[in-house]
């Protein structure tokens, strides 16, 4: 086992080469002892090589006597969802994320939304795999499925308020990752005309690479929103938990002036609320959010 593969908050590599069906049985076996759990749902990305490991996983987790519910193609974001949502004892989405074609790997969750770390779990993992300590049960888990998106719609439509809903044209690219079918479902019944670029779900990513960190990627996004005079652009990454935005003069949205958007709203909702921002954002979020908004909001 190439121990790198075990990160700081996932486990991640090159599939066959790191990452393979034999490696995957034996993490999904010292998941379920690590941690003891009964019930495991388990979603997947696009990827070519998802569903190979999505089985592995099983029956490891089967072998330790637990529980598997498939969710089928999913974000990561639903994965949580999910994990809160049914009282899940654990969850496993398959996914390589922003990363190329070749990768593919694990996030995992315990219950109510709560992501193991490698200080807060995957490293003993690691260690047990390592040591030869799995431990399988004498009765094995059963495996069911579980559609989980009309939930998921509903309960993202309920944090807004759908009446203030504008009338917008959106291009949306979903670099042939998850994402697609995901905002057809959620925009379905708002008035907000979708013009989609890239849906089909295609884990070769023959368009470009579902990373929008990147600006190369984001070329076809910003052409697309100039000749049909959208409103904004919106460009996802392979697994749908990660958002780039595009104005209407077809320029990029940092990802700082977004936080400080929401932190904007967040605060007219809860006045003087504390708000966790990572290092990466730049002082505009502090100086403009932590320092005006928390004044205003306690005038």
């Amino acid at each position: 086992m190439d121990e790198t593969i075990f990160k700081s908050y996932d486990v991640r590599g090159i599939y066959p080469e790191t990452i393979n069906e034999e490696i995957a049985e034996k993490i999904g076996l010292a998941f379920v002892n690590k941690f003891n759990l009964k019930k495991v749902a388990i979603g997947r990305d696009g990827r070519i090589s998802s569903p190979a490991l999505e089985k592995a996983l099983t029956t490891g987790i089967i072998s330790g006597g637990a529980d598997v519910v498939h969710l089928g193609i999913v974000s990561t974001d639903m994965v949580y969802f999910a994990s809160a949502a049914y009282g899940f004892d654990g969850a496993i989405n398959v996914t390589a994320s922003h990363n190329p074609k070749e990768n593919n790997g694990f996030k995992f969750i315990l219950k109510d939304a709560v992501a193991v770390s490698g200080d807060e779990g995957l490293f003993a993992m690691r260690d047990m795999i390592k040591e030869g300590v799995l431990k399988k049960s004498e009765n094995l888990g059963t495996e069911s499925n579980k559609e989980i998106y009309d939930d998921f719609v509903k309960k993202i439509l309920s944090l807004v308020e759908i009446s203030k809903i504008k009338p917008f044209k959106v291009v949306v690219d979903a670099g042939n990752g998850v994402a697609g079918f995901i905002i057809e479902k959620l925009y379905k019944d708002l008035p907000v005309e979708i013009i989609p670029l890239y849906f089909e779900i295609d884990g070769n990513f023959p368009n470009h690479q579902a990373s929008p960190i990147e600006e190369k990627n984001l070329a076809d996004l910003k052409e697309k929103v100039l000749a049909e005079k959208a409103d904004l652009g919106m460009a996802f990454d392979g697994d749908g938990d990660r958002i780039f935005l595009v104005d209407e003069k077809g320029e990029s949205i940092s990802a700082t002036a977004m936080t400080a958007m929401i932190t904007k709203k967040m605060l007219a909702k809860k006045p003087g609320a504390k708000i966790l921002y990572n290092l990466i954002s730049k002082s505009v979020l502090f100086s403009y959010n932590f320092y005006s908004l928390r004044i205003k909001s306690k005038l």
